[in-house]
C-alpha cells in the first residue's frame, strides 16, 4: 500500500529519505558498472582487431 508522504511519521518519512538515497546511490553504481562493462569489451574488441591484423601480415 502507498501512503501520501505527508501521512508518515517523522520516522517513517527519514527511513524514505535514506531508502530513495541508497536507490540513487545504487543505480548510480549499476551505470558506472555498465560504462565499466562497454570500456572492458571496447578494450576486447581492439585487442581482437589488433591481434587479427598482425595474423594477417605475419609471413606464413
Amino acid at each position: 500500500m502507498c501512503r501520501d508522504p505527508a501521512e508518515l511519521s517523522s520516522g517513517e518519512a527519514k527511513e524514505l529519505q535514506q531508502i530513495k538515497w541508497h536507490r540513487k546511490q545504487l543505480l548510480e553504481d549499476i551505470q558506472k558498472l555498465k560504462d565499466e562493462i562497454a570500456d572492458v569489451f571496447a578494450q576486447i574488441d581492439c585487442f581482437e582487431s589488433t591481434e587479427e591484423s598482425t595474423a594477417c601480415t605475419l609471413p606464413v
